[in-house]
């Protein structure tokens, strides 16, 4: 190679170093934080966001670690970290795009986050390995805690939303004992849902396990604060024949009635 070029390469890979410097060390990174949260409250005023300041990631994004996101001071989310690519020939259309890679409660979630000039947003994408029991959603309603390995997709925009999920070795402890039954173990629950407004439709959830097999829908009636919302969910929950000779032994003589061994156990919770 001619000593004039490897001067110019040399000046050219100087330059590009340089300017990746610079740009790491004049980054605004607490100014990017303050716009991302100023961004959540125009969703919602009482949501709030602590975490430490963004660092540069490459390709062109941001990496958030130890993002806490709030509502009306309870806790929402916790991120131990979120990394955000913009898409970059949708920064200069009406709706820009961003690419997003998040990790919480020992799992992973990828998808796209769609933000529109008029304020409108819209997130969907797929994650697994979420340790149900961590998460703080199993304390919004006092009925019962949840806990398995959660996988599923998912999409929301300003009002709605759709969710559909599988957990899998898991159990619902229930805060009443139900028949004797203080909790139900299970191998696979799989929900699908919609959210509309403050409202969650549970349109399907199927249980299979070593104990029940289960067919329930129903509703949670999201509440401010989060902790005051109501489960309110019916069906038909068929126990095993060894789960019932164990209740037998549990309860009165009779109290299981022929209809109960065959057809299940109508319940609302």
């Amino acid at each position: 190679m001619p000593d004039l070029m490897k001067r110019w390469l040399g000046y050219i890979l100087f330059s590009l170093g340089a300017v990746v410097l610079f740009l790491y060390l004049l980054f605004p990174a607490k100014s990017v934080k303050d716009y991302i949260a100023y961004q959540m409250r125009r969703i919602d005023p009482q949501l709030t966001l602590t975490a430490k300041d963004p660092l540069l990631r490459l390709p062109p994004g941001i990496k958030l670690q130890d993002a806490d996101i709030r509502i009306d001071k309870t806790p929402l989310i916790r991120l131990e970290s979120f990394s955000l690519f913009p898409r970059i020939l949708t920064l200069f259309t009406s709706q820009r795009t961003f690419r997003f890679r998040a990790r919480a409660y020992q799992g992973e979630t990828t998808g796209d986050l769609f933000l529109a000039k008029d304020g409108k947003w819209r997130i969907k994408g797929t994650g697994s390995g979420f340790q149900a029991e961590l998460t703080p959603a199993v304390a919004w309603t006092s009925q019962g805690s949840l806990s398995g390995t959660v996988a599923g997709k998912y999409e929301f925009s300003v009002v709605q939303g759709t969710l559909s999920a599988t957990i899998s070795n898991g159990a619902f402890t229930l805060t009443e004992p139900l028949l004797e039954i203080k909790s139900i173990d299970f191998t696979q629950l799989t929900l699908d849902a919609e959210i509309e407004q403050s409202r969650m439709k549970i349109k399907k959830v199927q249980i299979t396990g070593p104990e029940i097999n289960g067919d329930l829908a129903g509703q949670v009636m999201l509440r401010r604060p989060l902790n005051d919302s109501i489960l309110d969910i019916s069906g038909l929950i068929k126990p095993h024949p060894l789960f019932l000779a164990e209740l037998r032994k549990k309860l009165p003589p009779g109290f299981l009635s022929d209809q109960i061994v065959k057809k299940g156990i109508g319940h609302i919770l």
